[in-house]
């Protein structure tokens, strides 16, 4: 509690010098790349011009959190919430009746100069070998894959994860940190990417798909709202685990040499709606609507 309070007034206290810069400069909009919930919503009431908030896990702490979910439906109606993929504005609009204007914009998955090398690169037919960088991993999920080192090993199934603790066994490899040139290396000669997130990673996105997708590399994941609404709208690139990653290796696999081809027509089209192009061209769209309705006033 007494860390909390702490923080709090910290980020009040960041608030306030920020709003001395603003109104220094006096612009026509504000943007916030990033945000905590309680403080930014009592200081947005003292801004007189449009805030664009882009949500990260702010929208996964309302379902947990009822002062958040309280705070985050008390933000100055100037406030515009932008939100990664469309069933997160249906989230916000249905479920907890938002009024404040809400805007889709992708989360970009920057194409990277070696994925066509990847794509056509030759893989380690003799094992699966699963890649799992994510700072989101279930972390109980890769516990328990590292004691069963010998299951692993009799699948022919490889797995490299990040994990508080170091661990380097035959067949599992847990390090809580990669360098550039380890998490370079470890997506170009991964089978797959595994990406173990927790139940309630439902209304983010995930940073670590996008880069799989872009290495060229198809996504082995666990159900949320957000992997479920990615299955259904590019089935090629992500596989949803139902029973458990060992339980259904041979599946995996199966569906890994079956989407060879659909998988490269669903990664261009992920690509192109999720390029840095798409995100500027629906930016500059709702930022021109926005200033149109300011010059009105």
């Amino acid at each position: 509690m007494k860390y909390k309070i702490i923080f709090r007034i910290v980020e009040l206290k960041k608030w306030l010098w920020i709003r001395k810069q603003i109104k220094k400069i006096n612009p026509h909009l504000i943007i916030v790349s990033s945000y905590e919930t309680v403080t930014f919503s009592i200081i947005s009431h003292l801004f007189r011009v449009p805030v664009i908030a882009f949500n990260h896990n702010n929208l996964d702490e309302l379902s947990k959190n009822k002062v958040k979910a309280f705070f985050f439906k008390l933000m100055s109606k100037k406030v515009i919430h932008v939100v990664f993929e469309d069933y997160m504005k249906h989230y916000l609009k249905e479920k907890l009746k938002l009024r404040h204007k809400i805007w889709v914009l992708p989360h970009i998955a920057f194409r990277r100069a070696a994925d066509e090398e990847a794509l056509s690169g030759s893989k380690d037919s003799t094992r699966v070998i699963f890649f799992a960088p994510s700072g989101s991993n279930d972390k109980n999920m890769i516990e328990n894959l590292a004691k069963c080192e010998q299951a692993l090993l009799k699948k022919s199934v490889f797995i490299v994860a990040k994990f508080p603790i170091c661990y380097s066994g035959e067949n599992i490899i847990l390090k809580n940190y990669f360098t550039d040139d380890e998490y370079e290396q470890y997506m170009k000669i991964s089978t797959a990417i595994f990406v173990p997130l927790e139940k309630n990673f439902n209304y983010r996105a995930s940073n670590v798909i996008n880069e799989g997708i872009a290495y060229g590399k198809q996504i082995i994941t666990t159900c949320t709202k957000y992997t479920s609404f990615l299955r259904e709208n590019y089935p090629s690139l992500v596989y949803v685990v139902k029973r458990g990653l060992l339980d259904e290796i041979e599946d995996i696999v199966k569906w890994l040499e079956e989407t060879k081809e659909s998988f490269l027509k669903d990664r261009e089209r992920f690509l192109k709606e999720h390029s840095e192009e798409r995100f500027n061209e629906l930016f500059r769209e709702y930022v021109d609507a926005v200033l149109r309705e300011l010059e009105k006033l």
